[in-house]
């Protein structure tokens, strides 16, 4: 079995190799092979976050999300020798979330990833499509499990799906304004900047906020809105629709297109097929110029969840949002 560590990678290779402006969110430390399709990834994990710890004091389910992100980007470009240039993107994102994930920590922690590839396919233009599993630990117990599809694409291809989005300045320029949050409190978040939904007079349906002045979600220009803040919107959306729900048991995501900046993307919550067992769960789609972008069914640790009764919108509700506590008045 191999044992070759990369502790030496400085600060700034990390940066790039895990797509962060700011090397202050960049959560990996070194990585060490164990097989050639087995890696794991050492991280830093913080003991308060600007953005990852919730207005309750707990630890979001999405720092596991992120740390992830950053591992098989940091994989991709070393271990899997996929030039930085190409461009990584989500398929697929399976996640199960064990109590330990959502504690607060009051010191930085140590964090394992183990990461396998199952399956690498590579294409004759460049373009490569990868299939990861990650447990995560810290000193022995278990903080999640993932399952991520992804895919790398050469410039030439990238540009190609891309289209007249290509040019990440442009693309990042052309945000629509944001609108309106929900109120903070309802989805655990104290600032509205770290709102990613906004109002409807609708019941369960959201607009997707993107406020490009977060610096957490958007640490650099982009061409279209990140798989991260997709999924705060599913997890936010949820949060403002069946606040009564308990921890995030799992998530199960599909990124089914792009999700562009200049044009409204509505993020409706809905009850979700039964789990194995008989336990209820939720489905969050989000739906752009017609078409679903994204889709994720969500389980918690309580057999059921439900969702706010609707509330009618009247001439005072108009534009209030789904329940009254949603949206602030005036």
């Amino acid at each position: 079995m191999h044992s070759s560590a990369h502790t030496d990678l400085r600060t700034s290779d990390l940066q790039r190799l895990a797509r962060k402006a700011s090397p202050g969110e960049v959560f990996v430390r070194d990585w060490r092979e164990e097989s050639p399709q087995t890696h794991v990834v050492a991280l830093g994990w913080p003991r308060s976050h600007a953005f990852y710890m919730l207005r309750s004091g707990a630890t979001s389910p999405l720092l596991f999300v992120e740390a992830v992100r950053q591992a098989l980007a940091v994989l991709s470009h070393t271990a899997q020798e996929i030039p930085l240039d190409h461009r990584l993107g989500r398929d697929s994102a399976r996640c199960t979330f064990a109590p330990a994930a959502f504690r607060e920590r009051r010191a930085p922690t140590d964090v394992e990833l183990r990461v396998r590839h199952s399956g690498v396919t590579r294409r004759r233009l460049g373009s490569v499509r990868l299939t990861a599993h990650i447990e995560a630990t810290c000193g022995g117990e278990v903080l999640g499990c993932a399952e991520i599809g992804y895919a790398t694409h050469p410039p030439v291809i990238y540009d190609r799906l891309r289209g007249t989005y290509t040019d990440a300045q442009q693309s990042f320029a052309a945000a629509l304004p944001p609108a309106r949050p929900v109120t903070p409190a309802l989805v655990d978040r104290t600032h509205p900047g770290d709102v990613v939904i906004a109002c409807t007079s609708k019941a369960h349906h959201y607009q997707l906020r993107t406020d490009t002045s977060n610096s957490v979600l958007f640490d650099h220009p982009h061409d279209h809105v990140p798989g991260i803040v997709l999924l705060e919107a599913v997890v936010q959306a949820v949060h403002a629709s069946a606040p009564g729900h308990t921890r995030l048991a799992s998530l199960d995501t599909a990124f089914l297109r792009y999700v562009e900046f200049d044009m409204p993307c509505w993020v409706d919550v809905a009850p979700g097929p039964p789990d194995a067992q008989g336990g209820s769960r939720l489905l969050v789609t989000g739906t752009q110029n017609g078409r679903k972008a994204f889709s994720a069914t969500l389980a918690f640790d309580s057999p059921t969840t439900s969702l706010e009764p609707a509330v009618p919108a009247g001439p005072e509700r108009l534009g209030a949002g789904p329940t009254p506590a949603a949206c602030p008045a005036g």
